[in-house]
């Protein structure tokens, strides 16, 4: 505890956090434990919390034992919340201007950004972002009966887990990764969806080309294409001035790209397990544990967590009626004004000026239905 109390004192004096800007399982155990974070071998939540937090790039420039200090915002927030008895999915976002709820310092650094919740990240690091973002998620939840599914038996929300990175050491790896594994596996995934349905998730990709040779072409795909399949995904996330929903409508964006790229390629999965892939190691796992930086291992947390059964927890529901199983809840400016895209329908409640002006990205194309 007296340690705590002395890094929050050098939080106030340096302005940021004496955290590492690149938290690494095998080397952070005692920081992470110290969090209260999910331990391999503990009996499993009944809802377990993964917290995705897309930093911005904004340096520290301090080290301490040759290591980067925290010196990044909290550009996007988010939390995948699942029942692992049910593998029913809920992607919760959560808008960086947010002031901080009660329970977090109304001050906490020099820059105006610094007082949002993106800015208890930077300052305050991950001790303390974490105990704020889990209060004010749980006060947005208690007030509303639809979501008391999310808290757990003692009415809390908990925060199991993180994965953090930015846009370029994180989204260029998953894009290139997506295709990769769409243009290595194109006959099962054309079988399983169609050639106008892969066409299509492929272009969102890579946005210059000829898409359908990409897909009928033996030849070998070329850096400079590979690097290309990325742009289209980073100018689809960006913050779009255009839209009245401004910066609400980046973090809907984002949420709406994990609940679309879980859902859509998990449906596939029977087409390419025969050809022995494990789904999410192949897909997500190297390139998160190498590009991330995270509270725990993906492909192990797959194994302990995502399993439902001899299934994955995203195929467990699959898509229906040609829609993604993950809901999505999108926060605006106060506790009582949310969005919630469920089942293909979006509606917004409460009173908000950006919410009603959310438009539905289309990222990736409806697959069949599972029914």
């Amino acid at each position: 505890m007296r340690s705590i109390c002395l890094i929050l004192l050098l939080f106030c004096h340096l302005g940021f956090a004496q955290e590492p800007q690149t938290v690494v399982p095998a080397w952070d155990q005692d920081f992470l434990n110290s969090m209260g974070m999910y331990q391999f071998g503990q009996p499993l939540p009944g809802r377990f919390n993964l917290l995705i937090v897309g930093q911005d790039n904004s340096n520290n420039r301090k080290k301490i034992n040759d290591r980067a200090l925290l010196g990044s915002r909290a550009d996007v927030i988010m939390v995948l919340s699942i029942d692992t008895k049910t593998a029913e999915s809920t992607i919760l976002s959560i808008y960086r201007g947010n002031s901080p709820g009660q329970g977090c310092r109304a001050k906490i650094g020099h820059s105006p950004s610094d007082d949002l919740i993106n800015g208890v990240y930077r300052i305050g690091g991950r001790m303390e972002f974490i105990p704020c973002l889990e209060g004010m998620l749980e006060a947005r939840l208690i007030k509303n009966p639809l979501f008391m599914d999310l808290l757990d038996e003692n009415g809390q929300f908990k925060i199991h887990a993180f994965y953090e990175g930015t846009r370029t050491h994180t989204i260029k790896p998953l894009a290139r990764d997506v295709y990769d594994v769409f243009t290595n596996n194109k006959f099962a995934f054309t079988s399983t969806y169609g050639f106008s349905a892969i066409s299509s998730a492929l272009d969102l990709f890579w946005s210059s080309g000829d898409i359908q040779q990409a897909l009928t072409d033996e030849g070998q795909v070329t850096e400079q294409e590979l690097n290309a399949a990325s742009d289209y995904l980073i100018i689809e996330l960006k913050e779009r001035d255009a839209y009245k929903a401004g910066g609400y409508q980046r973090s809907f964006n984002f949420a709406m790209v994990i609940a679309n790229v879980l859902g859509w390629v998990a449906y596939g999965i029977d087409s390419y397990k025969e050809e022995g892939y494990q789904f999410m190691g192949h897909f997500f796992g190297e390139v998160i544990n190498n590009n991330f930086s995270s509270s725990h291992d993906f492909v192990r947390l797959e194994q302990e967590v995502f399993m439902n059964g001899d299934d994955h927890l995203f195929r467990a529901h699959c898509y229906k009626n040609a829609v993604s199983p993950i809901r999505v809840l999108q926060w605006g400016e106060n506790e009582n004004s949310v969005a919630i895209y469920q089942n293909g329908v979006l509606e917004t409640y409460g009173a908000s000026a950006y919410l009603p002006h959310l438009k539905l990205v289309p990222i990736l194309p409806d697959p069949p239905s599972c029914e």
